[in-house]
């Protein structure tokens, strides 16, 4: 009987389209001051894995370009002047649904985002983490540097954790 086939073909139908009418549509558009650049790379990521997909050419014509799509949730994106942005002209930020607006300047790391309202409060998150941060970093250098001194690890935890603690974090 044949039926089974044709109810497995009609749940596995229904069930992409639950997870199509899920996505939402996004618009990245945005302008490049970086001279004689013709095309970018678009690199979307999670935040479940360390892996990203194949990025994806976005061309450059005078100096604006534009990268649509769905996606079902926020996530991890990298625009990069090259495919592997290992050169340090790249921009990592959220990507959420909606309009995003990306402004790079001549200076690839100065580059603006606008329209995503989970960048905005991640940036501000960390805004307001920055003198914690500032502290864990300042004993984590002192800590390498004992390390580094030979001091063993049991004896920097002790040392270290009670600082940790009363710096609150």
């Amino acid at each position: 009987m044949n039926i089974p086939k044709y109810l497995y073909f009609i749940v596995v139908l229904f069930s992409s389209l639950a997870v199509r009418a899920q996505e939402k549509p996004f618009t990245i558009t945005g302008e490049i001051k970086v001279p004689n650049v013709t095309k970018l790379f678009f690199s979307k990521g999670s935040f479940s894995s360390q892996k990203e997909s194949k990025p994806q050419e976005v061309l450059v014509v005078n100096g604006k370009f534009s990268v649509t799509g769905n996606l079902t949730e926020p996530m991890p994106v990298k625009l990069s002047l090259s495919e592997t942005a290992k050169d340090g002209m790249s921009k990592d930020f959220i990507l959420d649904a909606g309009a995003i607006t990306v402004s790079i300047p001549a200076i690839f790391a100065d580059a603006k985002v606008a329209g995503s309202k989970v960048y905005d409060d991640i940036l501000a998150y960390t805004a307001t983490q920055a003198p914690f941060s500032e502290k864990i970093k300042a004993l984590d250098a002192e800590a390498q540097k004992a390390f580094a001194g030979g001091n063993g690890s049991d004896s920097l935890r002790s040392v270290f954790m009670s600082r940790i603690n009363k710096a609150q974090i």
